[in-house]
């Protein structure tokens, strides 16, 4: 879901905000910043 909201174009905020309304859970800006990190490296590759 992380993935799908940032590659919409949404920042990390409003993914921090998205995922704490719908579902219910809080994550951190820099576990949503080392996911984003790690796929876009692995799609580099």
């Amino acid at each position: 879901m992380i993935i799908s909201l940032y590659a919409g174009g949404m920042t990390v905020r409003d993914i921090r905000h998205h995922l704490a309304s719908t579902i219910g859970v809080e994550v951190s800006a820099a576990t949503i910043s080392t996911i984003t990190e790690a796929v876009c490296d692995a799609v580099l590759e």
